[in-house]
């Protein structure tokens, strides 16, 4: 059996909406090359972890440890928003086709030629090259 390495830990992430505690000294470990389910009741606070995992949410207190060390959260936020995608069980498309799509997700972090290169990657690693011209809300 193959063992993976850790690629990154998330502890002591606290989370508060007022009075509303939705996540206590929560954890979750992410392994490089798997993918992760995180179930639990409505209201539980998944959507919640995983904003925070992305960088779009902030929590009240949360460390990130990967093999460079271990910092607080806020100190990672940058990174996590470069590095991290979060896609919600409802995905918002803006107008335009698959691709216009992708590239509005790259403009902050590439160049104009870096984002074409990484779209087409993308597109051929989904299999999408036949849908790539199309409406993205139409998928």
């Amino acid at each position: 059996m193959m063992m993976h390495e850790t690629h990154i830990n998330f502890s002591g992430i606290d989370k508060r909406f007022g009075k509303n505690r939705v996540l206590t000294d929560s954890a979750v470990a992410i392994q490089s090359g798997k993918c992760i389910l995180l179930c639990g009741n409505n209201g539980s606070g998944k959507t919640t972890l995983l904003r925070i995992i992305a960088g779009l949410e902030v929590p009240d207190s949360g460390y990130v440890r990967t093999g460079l060390g271990s910092y607080p959260w806020k100190q990672c936020r940058h990174q996590l928003r470069q590095t991290t995608v979060y896609l919600h069980q409802h995905p918002y498309m803006f107008d335009g086709d698959v691709t216009s799509n992708l590239n509005i997700t790259l403009q902050r972090n590439c160049s104009r030629k870096q984002r074409a290169v990484r779209i087409q990657s993308a597109i051929e690693w989904a299999g999408l090259e036949k849908i790539a011209g199309n409406e993205a809300k139409t998928l």
